[in-house]
């Protein structure tokens, strides 16, 4: 990780974005100084949000490809804990999913849990309970028996090592999420699509009422410009580092050359 990550992977919050902008509202543009050696264009406050905010930026661009599907963001399926990321119904049934920035970092999925640089998150198991929690919601509204398909989606991961495939969650790159989801065998008659898409368009189905848009497109343009002076800083630290690599190089070989011919 770089000095712009945080210790450990972060999930992707439906809120992050605007509260990435409004911190980063108060940071003073960089001089031509600070952007010449690269200097991060986040605050500390910003950088906390930065991250989380990418990672709903890649999840809700790969979500906007599901023409054929309902799209709900940031879905309170219970009055308890925290809100479904996104909620999907499609042809191929309904779908609770989750985000997870990795940071870079390796990701290890087991039957039972997940680690994500070591660390040990509680993701699969938020997963879980969320499916049961928008079963229970659909069920209510639409009646008869509503079965949900927990997904992680893992953004930016290093590497992903299953050494267990979860039986009722499933992990997906979230670069390949639409596709994913569009793969998937039709499991819905277009009478039953159409009922549960009703129910889950309807506000009362949920403890407070789902988004149907996931990023305003003003924030969008926003964030895009400054997560490009981001990755711009980065780049520009990396050549410094490079350079000051190459010249580090240089002068020890000159100095071997040095005493080789000065001994001769």
């Amino acid at each position: 990780m770089t000095d712009d990550d945080t210790a450990a992977a972060v999930r992707a919050d439906p809120s992050a974005i605007r509260s990435f902008l409004q911190a980063q509202s108060a940071v003073a543009p960089r001089g031509w100084l600070a952007r010449l050696v690269g200097r991060s264009p986040l605050s500390v406050e910003s950088r906390s949000w930065f991250w989380a905010a990418a990672g709903e930026f890649e999840v809700c661009r790969s979500l906007s490809g599901l023409h054929s599907s309902l799209v709900l963001h940031s879905v309170s399926a219970s009055f308890e804990g925290k809100p479904v990321d996104h909620v999907v119904v499609g042809p191929g049934g309904v779908f609770a999913v989750h985000a997870l920035y990795a940071a870079g970092e390796e990701v290890v999925v087991s039957a039972l849990g997940l680690r994500v640089a070591g660390h040990p998150l509680p993701e699969l198991r938020r997963a879980r309970h969320s499916v049961g929690a928008v079963e229970r919601c659909l069920m209510e509204e639409a009646g008869g028996e509503v079965r949900v398909t927990g997904v992680l989606a893992v953004i930016d991961a290093g590497a992903v090592t299953m050494t267990e495939r979860p039986l009722d969650v499933a992990v997906v790159d979230a670069r390949a999420l639409s596709r994913w989801i569009q793969r998937q065998p039709r499991t819905l008659t277009d009478e039953r699509l159409a009922e549960l898409v009703q129910a889950a368009s309807r506000p009362a189905t949920w403890a407070r009422e789902a988004t149907a848009g996931c990023v305003d497109p003003a924030d969008t343009a926003t964030f895009t410009r400054a997560r490009a002076e981001v990755l711009a800083a980065r780049l520009t630290r990396q050549l410094w580092i490079l350079v000051c690599a190459a010249s580090v190089a240089f002068v020890i070989v000159a100095l071997v050359l040095a005493r080789i011919l000065s001994g001769a």
